[in-house]
């Protein structure tokens, strides 16, 4: 009986655990269940409202899911009393939901950021309603014939007329940032302070930081005091206060972000409180909402924007909708994202497109072409004088008067400026003075009688501050959406520069990734040492942070509109590419001298090293990234690694990854000691020699071949952490050793052959064999989590999962000329894309492909297209659920010429597809065929684009990138990328040259095939948002693991390098680190170190984060690796999360400007899509 009654405990005891964890589970089954239940209940309203017949067909489903739910709130009230039922109830659960997914592995709720009808103009919708016939207008050639009452002049409103004074800057276009600095902005900043001192009533605006920084690094402090009262007193307006006025189609929002914080950071230093408010951008070509909600979280309140469709202008001006609240694609409604835009209505910034409508008239009042330039119209400025002065006065204000028609106000904004404008005293004084003279008179009794308007000069604030009580009773409309792609007449449309200089692209991407890595740990480090002077300064000694802040400004500077377009001059271009190698040089610097100091301090020789200051024992941790690029026009390689040296490799994201990562070996008896056989692989590495696909390399000095080889493994590392992995001399056994598979087309470009394939007794290395193809004529390549199948032909990606996804290349030409056409004389340039008709495909007949078939990575080489030099890499890895594309190009020896590589499926995408928006959102797109010509149907992919089935189940096909390129779907199932573009001629548009400075260019993708379940909800949205799989790869991608190596073994303990990482936990997935970002000291000009200025940072950082929002209407076959992924029900505990002992914690805005220091927090809460910043004090 004792013993039955032990048994019968110990039954009781393993019962109690399984309905503790079973009420666990219920207990998530019942959130997510009710989530869904709350989706179904919304829409049986909306088929209630919109078919009774449709509701009654429905229903069945809805009162299921009810069942189901009680049910389970019935199981979770008599858990204890009926087991058996507790056990079977679940089961029930899970196959009522009838999906192929794993419901916890995806939790978001998007449904309310889904709000297509709450704004008053969605630009999608406007599309489909502008007919897009380029109807010349007259006098206002994209518009229509202005009228206006004047017999009702005197007794409407008065109109108040705001004269701002601008100069455009451009930190790199024709010349160098440097070029433009010494023979134009020192002068313009100089003349132009000099000229308001003693002219009050003179105003100014300005915009780039990168200019003023550097003007005030060189002025004394006299001529700096000036500046600041001015700014103070309002004569001097700061607008943005950005380092450059940033591209937006290409820019990434991480570097969006940075750039704007450097600038801001720059104004907090050296203007005390002064904070910009307005926004002003006038020259980006296109406008993305990205900005727009980056601006609002910096506490910004206006904007100005210019460069927008000429036919969209022409739709809001006839609506008088040109000035609007800018909201937010995935905006539930509330309006929180909103914030004013102001839009110019007319062709550009210039003095001739900005006073009215006839630029033939507004060209007469800009008084400098008095001096030089002259008009393009035939008649050109004079003076005025008491004899012209009425006549000047009266054709003056009816251009004002038939621009106020456009707006819903008496209150108008007229820019006075253009490139580089008010460069010395005499310019300045002939605008000055003649316009005083008008103002004086349309002000005077006389005039106001006659015109009954009130002018001054102003600036963007004297406006806004005007129109905003004007808006106070009845609000502007709402707008959401973009402004790509950007037409400025005719069909010249401007997706030529989404592609431009392809290689410097990627090269900023490069940048902002060891950019970012350098943030983390620099502030990982201060942060950490706070605690302890001696070793901070030590830090600080060890880690110039001046190098960092140089990195920053680098990487800021090339966001400006004609950097990362690739629309600047080639020495230019040159200019840019060796800034930013310097940016990434210097980044290295910082994650290899604080790793180095991390591992030292925690070492028995930390106290010589450190408290002795003793350099002969600096020797003993010496790390190097393994990374490099030999120039500024070369693509990055790593270095080839040698025994008995250790691998220090740092995770950047904020949750644990599992990665497999590649270092070049000189030989194939080496391992990684401290992971297991079956998790290493040693692979031969490919190259295209002699216009054959071989495993020879050769040096370039002495043409000797090499055995070098490729050694993967499996690192498992936590959120912003640091694993040692030892490299020594011992063979893996051959199951470690990848199979050599070649293609039996085209052998002769094929060399498997040869000594270095062959051991020291003269053995295969490798076992080498010809590829077997199954019945379908397919090469199939397999992991448990995905397969794909190569065409035999091409070796070019065929399938997914037995899924057609077939990968290919084409080309297009440049159209000629065509004088008889309206802009027909323009071809492709820089900016334009305007091609000679659809592309043709680019010849595969020579491809020869080599597999390499591993137990960790399958993957195919290909050599290409011949006069493209296209080696084209297919990669699978184990566990991973997307496929891996690499392209490299080189089309130097070919003229207009453009690349695109295609990716074409069986899915029913009809004319919809949709494209990120600078990473960071994901906008819906429609193909408009024969209403917009082709090149208007190609966008901006910053990142990544995707198609899926139009109805409500089916596939989503998404193609990841790791580089900014243009992109479109032409047909229905269809992807296209433009890879490169080679062009011999100017497309006008001010360059005055084409794009022929191209080089060897690498891109970068990876597909994803998801299955699909959605509603009608989504389908009608105008956004969309990634799954889970597709953001976590996405992450990935373009935040890989930092690598470094020591050439000498480090034997240190785990449990030290834990000590590293500020995280004590990862993060939830659906939360990421945008930045960590130590602040600068203000810095003392006066000061100098070698010559240049020294940078300290505060004890202080800004911890940005940022929260996904996951579309859970996706699946995967195989949902392992996301299982592993926990996401938050919104809230976070930084004091639990992260190691900050002492430190506090304090809500900022984005760029810092703002803080909230007199309430500490600790806890966070963000909703899907927010990102702010918060103010960590050590």
């Amino acid at each position: 009986m004792e013993k039955i009654g032990q048994e019968l405990l110990q039954l009781k005891k393993d019962a109690d655990i399984r309905i503790d964890k079973l009420r666990e589970e219920i207990k998530e089954e019942t959130k997510l269940i009710n989530f869904y239940k709350e989706k179904i209940l919304e829409l049986e309203e909306s088929i209630k409202e919109n078919s009774k017949e449709g509701f009654e067909n429905n229903i069945v489903k809805p009162i299921v899911i009810d069942k189901i739910v009680n049910k389970d709130i019935e199981i979770e009230e008599h858990i204890i009393k009926d087991e058996q039922k507790v056990l079977k109830e679940p089961k029930i659960i899970n196959e009522s939901t009838s999906s192929k997914r794993s419901l916890k592995s995806c939790k978001s709720n998007i449904k309310n950021l889904f709000s297509s009808d709450s704004n008053d103009v969605q630009m999608l919708n406007v599309y489909e309603k502008i007919p897009f016939k380029n109807i010349d207008g007259g006098a206002w050639r994209q518009g229509w014939e202005i009228t206006y009452d004047k017999s009702k002049v005197s007794s409407e409103p008065t109109l108040h007329v705001f004269v701002v004074p601008h100069s455009h800057q451009d930190p790199g276009w024709l010349e160098t940032f440097e070029g433009y600095f010494d023979n134009k902005v020192d002068y313009i900043l100089s003349s132009l302070s000099n000229f308001i001192v003693n002219n009050d009533d003179m105003r100014f605006i300005y915009a780039e930081m990168s200019f003023l920084e550097r003007y005030w690094s060189r002025k004394n402090s006299t001529e700096r005091e000036k500046i600041k009262k001015l700014v103070k007193d309002g004569s001097i307006e700061i607008v943005t206060g950005g380092w450059v006025m940033t591209d937006e189609a290409n820019s990434h929002y991480f570097a969006q972000i940075m750039e704007l914080f450097e600038g801001h950071e720059f104004l907090k230093n050296q203007f005390d409180d002064y904070k910009p408010k307005n926004h002003w951008s006038i020259d980006p070509f296109g406008l993305s909402p990205t900005m727009a909600y980056i601006l609002k979280k910096s506490n910004l309140t206006n904007m100005v924007i210019q460069r927008v469709h000429y036919e969209v202008k022409k739709y809001l001006a006839e609506r008088k909708e040109l000035e609007f609240n800018w909201r937010q694609l995935w905006d539930n409604g509330e309006g929180k994202t909103d914030i004013f835009t102001s839009m110019f209505p007319f062709f550009s910034y210039d003095v001739p497109h900005t006073c009215g409508p006839d630029p033939a008239v507004c060209c007469q009042f800009d008084f400098l072409r008095i001096l030089k330039y002259g008009c393009d119209w035939k008649i050109n400025p004079v003076r005025i004088i008491s004899k012209n002065i009425q006549e000047r006065a009266r054709l003056l204000v009816d251009q004002y008067r038939k621009k106020s028609q456009l707006f819903k106000h008496n209150v108008l904004l007229i820019p006075l400026g253009d490139d580089f404008r008010y460069e010395n005293k005499e310019e300045i004084s002939i605008q000055y003075d003649n316009y005083k003279k008008l103002f004086d008179y349309i002000n005077s009794p006389e005039g106001f009688k006659e015109f009954n308007m009130k002018i001054r000069f102003g600036t963007l604030k004297d406006y806004f501050d005007a129109v905003n009580r004007k808006f106070e009773e009845e609000k502007p409309a709402t707008l959401s959406g973009d402004f790509f792609t950007y037409a400025d007449h005719d069909d010249h449309y401007w997706s030529g520069y989404y592609t431009s200089r392809p290689f410097y692209k990627r090269l900023d991407r490069l940048l902002q990734h060891y950019l970012r890595g350098a943030d983390l740990i620099y502030s990982t480090s201060v942060m950490s040492y706070s605690k302890n002077t001696n070793i901070l300064e030590n830090y600080k000694k060890k880690v110039n942070y001046s190098m960092l802040v140089e990195a920053r400004r680098y990487m800021s500077l090339f966001q400006h509109h004609d950097g990362v377009t690739g629309t600047a001059k080639s020495f230019v271009v040159t200019d840019y590419a060796e800034k930013m190698l310097k940016g990434i040089e210097n980044c290295f610097s910082i994650i290899q001298n604080s790793l180095e100091f991390f591992l030292k301090i925690n070492t028995s020789d930390a106290k010589i090293v450190y408290e002795n200051n003793d350099s002969k024992n600096d020797h003993v941790v010496k790390l190097t990234v393994n990374e490099y690029m030999e120039s500024s026009d070369t693509l990055p390689s790593s270095y080839v690694i040698n025994q008995n040296t250790s691998l220090v490799v740092y995770n950047p994201l904020s949750r644990e990854i599992n990665e497999v990562i590649c270092v070049k070996i000189y030989n194939y008896d080496m391992r990684i000691q401290n992971i297991n056989e079956e998790d290493q692989e040693i692979r031969p590495i490919i190259k295209v020699w002699n216009k054959q696909l071989t495993f020879t390399n050769k040096s370039n000095s002495r043409n000797i071949k090499r055995n070098y080889f490729e050694l993967c493994f499996k690192v498992s590392i936590e959120p912003l952490g640091t694993k040692v992995y030892n490299l020594t001399k011992k063979r893996l056994p051959k199951e470690s050793f990848c199979k050599i598979k070649g293609s039996d087309i085209n052998v002769k470009n094929i060399d498997i052959s040869g000594s270095y394939l062959k051991d020291e007794y003269g053995n295969d290395i490798f076992d080498i064999d010809r590829v077997n193809k199954n019945s379908e004529q397919r090469v199939d390549l397999k992991f448990d989590s995905i397969s794909i199948s190569i065409n035999d032909k091409t070796g070019f990606l065929s399938h997914i999962n037995d899924e057609v996804v077939e990968v290919s290349f084409s080309k297009y030409g440049v159209r000629s000329p065509i004088p008889s056409k309206p802009g027909g004389e323009v071809v492709s340039g820089a900016y334009l894309f305007l091609p000679d008709g659809p592309s043709t495909k680019l010849s595969s007949n020579e491809n020869s492909y080599i597999i390499l078939d591993g137990k960790l990575k399958k993957t195919v080489f290909v050599k290409g297209n011949e006069q493209t030099q296209l080696f084209h890499k297919t990669e699978i890895i184990e566990s991973k659920l997307y496929v891996s594309i690499t392209n490299d190009i080189g089309i130097m020896d070919l003229f207009d010429f453009e690349m695109a590589m295609e990716v074409n499926s069986k899915i029913n995408s009809e004319d919809i597809f949709y494209t990120d928006l600078n990473g960071y959102q994901i906008i819906k797109r429609k193909r408009f065929d024969g209403k917009i010509p082709l090149q208007g149907n190609f966008y901006p992919m910053p990142g990544v684009m995707y198609i899926e089935e139009t109805k409500n189940s089916g596939k989503r096909l998404s193609l990841i990138g790791n580089q900014p390129l243009g992109c479109s779907s032409l047909s229905s199932g269809k992807m296209e990328v433009i890879l490169d573009r080679r062009l011999t001629h100017d497309d006008s548009r001010g360059l005055a040259s084409g794009v022929l400075d191209n080089v060897k260019t690498r891109s970068s993708f990876r597909i994803i095939l998801e299955e699909m379940e959605k509603d009608d909800t989504s389908n009608r949205s105008p956004t969309g948002f990634l799954s889970k799989i597709a953001q976590l790869t996405y992450q990935q991608m373009h935040y890989q693991p930092i690598i470094l190596f020591s050439k000498t073994l480090l034997n240190i303990h785990e449990s030290i390098l834990k000590r590293f990482s500020p995280l004590k936990e990862s993060l939830p997935c659906d939360y990421h680190i945008v930045a960590m970002r130590t602040e600068t000291e203000k810095c003392d000009y006066e000061k100098r170190e070698n010559g240049g200025i020294l940078y300290n940072s505060k004890n202080s950082l800004g911890l940005i984060l940022q929260r996904y929002a996951f579309d859970c209407s996706l699946s995967h076959k195989n949902t392992q690796s996301d299982d592993k992924c926990i996401e938050s029900e919104g809230k976070v505990d930084l004091k639990r999360k992260i190691n900050l002992e002492s430190a506090k914690i304090y809500n900022s805005s984005l760029t810092m400007m703002y803080s909230e220091e007199e309430k500490e927090i600790e806890e966070v809460e963000l909703t899907p899509m927010e990102i702010n910043t918060f103010k960590i004090v050590f």
